[in-house]
């Protein structure tokens, strides 16, 4: 970023108490942690605006596609922190646009990891305007992408200030853990009658099934190559893409699992018929929530459902280790649908100025392009 961009960005609170911010290299990861460890106590981020999901990255990224910080202070306080990728990008051969992306590199090669309840390391009340000062501020910046997050700019800041936007929301669906107390955390006690003589029928058909949580780092490692070996497979079949197209996502997971499994902010999870693998999970842990983030599963054969019983069994042993969400994340399945008895709303926001070629584009496409939301990661529930 150009010294003038930057020092836009450093302006003088309008009032006492106001936010400013920031966007700057980062100095030193070691710095930058203990910042944001120190602000993570006060925020309570979810799993992927931690320092576990957050660090891994910035020590994975190539020097060329390290974000910068961003840093939100008032009254001389750090009480915000995010960091931005800075990306040029072109859409349809024709539109190049400067972006900057929350939480990301905006490399997609590198951004396959596909982060979601994201947005600022901050308290809630800080919002969103300081960040839409300071995009408006840097000329050389022409969007802002937000990929999955909870909360997003409302359209209301941002058409004040003549912005354009764009938003692709998207349910997610999760278990309320605490509803299944009275059965023991068996989730056939919140599903309709059809789902539940489903899941027991396969149960019955698999039975002696087991659930194996890794045991040390190396066996979670273990687990995570078995994972891809069933996952890549499954998908290639269906002729779709599975999540292990690009290099990265591999070599990032593998040292996620290292930095994070003795914390207990990952686990894989096998899932046995007897002696034969069904599939394997590969879950977070951040306060009472587990992510089910990624899965692997045998092709089934004639009326198995191993997907259905590995996160059945997963949400028991989630129930039982005192968590209070089960969470399936974005994307809608009949899975997903049939077992979660909450859903939230995914947003995949971008935000432009209005640059006469953005208009133009807007208009060739008669409004009906939304904000690019992630590529198939790959869960899938057999």
């Amino acid at each position: 970023m150009a010294q003038d961009e930057q020092a836009r960005l450093q302006a003088v609170p309008a009032h006492p108490g106001d936010v400013v911010f920031s966007v700057e290299p980062i100095d030193t990861l070691d710095g930058l942690e203990r910042e944001w460890r120190r602000l993570e106590v006060e925020a309570a981020p979810s799993f992927f605006l931690s320092w576990q999901w957050i660090g891994t990255l910035l020590e994975m990224v190539p020097p060329s596609a390290m974000p910068r910080v961003l840093r939100g202070t008032a009254d001389g306080r750090t009480v915000a922190l995010a960091v931005l990728g800075d990306a040029q990008i072109r859409r349809h051969h024709i539109v190049r646009a400067r972006r900057w992306v929350l939480n990301a590199t905006g490399d997609p090669r590198l951004d396959c990891i596909f982060p979601e309840h994201n947005g600022l390391l901050a308290d809630p009340d800080v919002g969103w305007e300081g960040l839409i000062e300071a995009f408006c501020a840097t000329t050389g910046v022409d969007e802002i992408s937000f990929p999955g997050i909870a909360t997003p700019p409302p359209a209301a800041l941002v058409e004040e200030r003549g912005l354009l936007r764009e938003e692709r929301p998207e349910s997610s669906f999760a278990v309320d853990l605490g509803t299944l107390s009275a059965s023991g955390g068996d989730i056939t006690a919140i599903l309709s009658p059809n789902a539940r003589s489903q899941l027991r029928r396969a149960l019955r058909k698999l039975d002696p099934v087991t659930i194996e949580a890794a045991s040390d780092e190396q066996q979670a490692l273990d687990f995570f190559r078995m994972l891809k070996e069933l996952h890549i497979p499954w998908w290639e079949q269906r002729g779709l893409p599975h999540a292990f197209v690009h290099p990265f996502f591999e070599r990032f997971h593998e040292r996620l699992i290292e930095r994070g499994f003795a914390e207990g902010a990952v686990e894989l999870l096998r899932v046995q018929s007897g002696d034969r693998t069904l599939g394997v999970l590969y879950n977070f842990r951040r306060g009472n929530r587990i992510y089910a983030y990624q899965s692997g599963f045998v092709h089934p054969r004639a009326h198995e459902r191993p997907g259905v019983i590995a996160h059945a069994l997963a949400i028991k042993k989630a129930w039982q280790d005192g968590a209070e969400i089960y969470d399936f994340m974005a994307g809608e399945n009949r899975l997903k649908r049939s077992f979660g008895n909450r859903t939230e709303t995914l947003s995949w926001t971008v935000v432009q100025k209005p640059r006469l070629r953005f208009r133009i584009e807007h208009r060739a496409l008669g409004g009906s392009r939304s904000a690019k939301k992630k590529a198939n990661t790959g869960h899938e529930f057999a």
